[in-house]
C-alpha cells in the first residue's frame, strides 16, 4: 500500500511539475533543485529551478489540487535594462496573471490596492467587509517594471467577519491621543522602504508611547499593564579600548577571517535592493556540488545541502562594501580555553576595526556574568548598544559571538546605514514635545481598518480604529524633532 502511495505521490508530483514548465516556461537549462509533495504537511507540491552557476531561480507551490498558491522569480540584470511600462499596463498585467490562474478570483477579491515601488508595482486583491479590505486575504501580485510578474501569493476566500454590535466613536481616540500618549527623543534610522521620504537617513525624531496607535473600535483605548524594565547595566567602554589602534584591515575576507587559500566567494547576491545591500557567501574551495537525486529533492534536504557547501555568509553594503553582518557555519573546534574578560577583548578589538567610529557611542550590557572558576562556554555572547548625548538610536543595538576556544568571531550583527549618518545628525530637538504632539494631534485622524488576529489559535478579524495622516492616509508614526514633519509609515499589506 504504502508503494502506491508514493508512486501516486510521484506521478502528481511529475504532473505538477511539467505544468509549472509549461505555464512559467521553465528554461531547459535550468536544474530542479526541489521537487518537493509533503510541504507544511499539506499535500503542496512546492518546486525549485536555479539557473546553473548562478542564484538565481524560480520557485512555484501549487496545492494538492493542482490551484497555484506561490510563484517567484528572480530578477536578472538585463531586465533593468528594458522599456518602464507605466503604472496601468503593470496593473493591467498583474490582473491579467490572476485572472489566467483563477478565473473568478477579481470578482471575489474585489478591493485593489497598486503600491509603487523602485522597481516596479504591487497589486493587492482582497476581500471587502463594511467596505473595507481584508488583510491576507485574496491575493497579491508583484510587477517588474518591465512587466514581468515576478511574485505571486494566495491567500484564498477568508470567512467574512461579524459587524461588531457597537462601536465607540473616534473622539474617544482623539482625546487619548492628546492626553494619553507621550513622546520619547530617539535617533531613528528612516529607510525609504519602511516610511513614506524617509530617504534612509537618520534623524531626530518623537516616538509615540504607545507606539502602534491603534485601538480596537468596540472598546477604544485601554490602559495597558507597565511593561518590566529590563534590568540591565550598560558599561561605556573603557577609554583605553576607545583609543587603542588596529592594524588597517586590506579586505572584507580579512575582517572577517577568512583565509583565501581555504576558501573562495561562491556567491553574491543583491539583497533588499532599496537598500543597497549584498549577500556573500564563501564555501571551500575543495567542495563538490552535485546534482540532487529525486529522493534528495526536499525542502529539508535543499536546504541541508546549502549548509553543507557555505562555510561564511555576510551581508554588506554594495556600494561601499561595509560589512552589516556575517556568521559562521562551518564549526570549527581549537585547544584554547579563553574567559569571558579574554573574549570580550577580542570582540572589542574587532569592533575597533569593523565600526571604529561608533566605539565612542558604545555600551556593553553586563547581563552575562562570568562563570568563574575553571568554567568555560563554548560561545561568549556581547550585546552593545548605540547612544549619541544621551539619546537612544534605533535600531542600535550591535552583536558579536566569540568561540572561547578558537577565539574567532562567530557572529557578529552591526547597522545597515554607514555610521557617519548617525554621528553627524542632529541630537538637540529645535520643538519642545508639546509642539511636537500638538503638530501630530493636527495632521492625525482616526479611521476603520479590520485587523487580523489570533485567538485560541484561530484566525480572526477585529475591527480597529487606526491613526493615519489626514492627507495620505498612511499610519503615522514619528515627528522630526527639527522640523515637526509628521513622517508616516509606508503601507506593505
Amino acid at each position: 500500500m504504502r508503494k502506491q502511495d508514493a508512486a501516486g505521490v510521484e506521478t502528481a508530483l511529475d504532473r505538477l511539475r511539467k505544468r509549472a514548465m509549461s505555464l512559467f516556461n521553465i528554461p531547459s537549462s535550468y536544474r530542479l533543485m526541489i521537487e518537493d509533495g509533503e510541504r507544511h504537511k499539506k499535500g503542496n507540491a512546492t518546486f525549485l529551478w536555479v539557473k546553473p552557476d548562478s542564484e538565481e531561480g524560480i520557485a512555484v507551490t501549487f496545492s494538492s489540487e493542482g490551484k497555484l498558491l506561490e510563484f517567484t522569480q528572480d530578477v536578472p540584470d538585463e531586465w533593468d535594462h528594458r522599456p518602464v511600462l507605466p503604472v496601468d499596463e503593470l496593473r493591467r498585467r498583474a490582473e491579467q496573471f490572476v485572472s489566467s490562474h483563477d478565473p473568478k478570483a477579481l470578482e471575489a477579491f474585489s478591493h485593489v490596492t497598486v503600491t509603487t515601488e523602485k522597481n516596479g508595482i504591487w497589486v493587492h486583491f482582497r476581500q471587502e467587509a463594511l467596505g473595507l479590505p481584508l488583510p491576507l486575504s485574496g491575493c497579491r501580485v508583484k510587477v517588474h517594471r518591465s512587466g514581468a510578474v515576478t511574485d505571486f501569493t494566495y491567500f484564498g476566500v477568508q470567512p467574512l467577519p461579524e459587524t461588531p454590535a457597537r462601536l465607540v466613536e473616534e473622539a474617544v481616540c482623539e482625546r487619548f491621543l492628546e492626553n494619553d500618549v507621550t513622546l520619547t527623543l530617539v535617533l531613528k534610522l528612516l529607510p525609504e522602504s519602511v516610511f513614506a521620504g524617509g530617504g534612509g537617513t537618520w534623524r531626530l525624531v518623537y516616538e509615540p508611547e504607545p507606539v502602534c496607535l491603534t485601538f480596537s473600535a468596540e472598546t477604544g483605548p485601554q490602559a495597558k499593564a507597565a511593561a518590566d524594565e529590563e534590568n540591565v547595566n550598560w558599561l561605556p567602554l573603557s577609554a583605553e579600548a576607545v583609543s587603542a589602534c588596529e592594524q588597517g584591515v586590506e579586505s572584507l575576507e580579512e575582517l572577517i577571517g577568512i583565509d583565501p587559500v581555504h576558501y573562495e566567494r561562491i556567491q553574491q547576491t543583491a539583497l533588499f535592493a532599496a537598500e543597497n545591500q549584498t549577500a556573500v557567501v564563501w564555501g571551500r574551495s575543495d567542495r563538490v556540488s552535485q546534482e540532487p537525486d529525486r529522493q534528495e529533492r526536499s525542502i529539508e534536504e535543499f536546504f541541508r545541502r546549502r549548509q553543507e557547501e557555505r562555510a561564511v555568509m555576510a551581508r554588506i553594503d554594495a556600494n561601499t562594501e561595509r560589512l552589516m553582518s556575517f556568521w559562521w557555519w562551518e564549526e570549527e573546534a581549537g585547544t584554547l580555553r579563553l574567559s569571558r574578560e579574554e573574549c570580550l577583548e577580542r570582540a572589542v578589538s574587532f569592533l575597533r576595526r569593523a565600526v571604529p567610529e561608533l566605539l565612542p557611542l558604545l555600551e556593553l550590557a553586563s547581563d552575562v556574568p562570568d562563570e568563574g572558576g575553571d568554567e568555560r562556554r563554548e560561545r561568549e555572547h556581547f550585546r552593545f548598544r548605540v547612544r549619541r548625548g544621551g539619546i537612544p538610536c534605533e535600531p542600535g543595538f550591535l552583536f558579536v559571538t566569540v568561540h572561547s576556544s578558537t577565539g574567532r568571531i562567530e557572529r557578529f550583527s552591526g547597522l545597515d546605514a554607514p555610521p557617519n549618518g548617525l554621528i553627524q545628525a542632529p541630537i538637540i530637538p529645535a520643538l519642545p514635545p508639546r509642539e511636537a504632539l500638538r503638530r501630530l494631534r493636527e495632521e492625525t485622524v482616526f479611521r476603520l481598518q479590520w485587523e487580523r488576529c489570533r485567538d485560541g489559535g484561530q484566525s480572526l478579524y477585529r475591527l480597529q480604529y487606526a491613526a493615519v495622516h489626514k492627507e495620505s492616509g498612511l499610519p503615522v508614526r514619528l515627528v522630526d524633532a527639527c522640523s515637526g514633519e509628521v513622517i508616516c509609515e509606508r503601507r506593505h499589506g
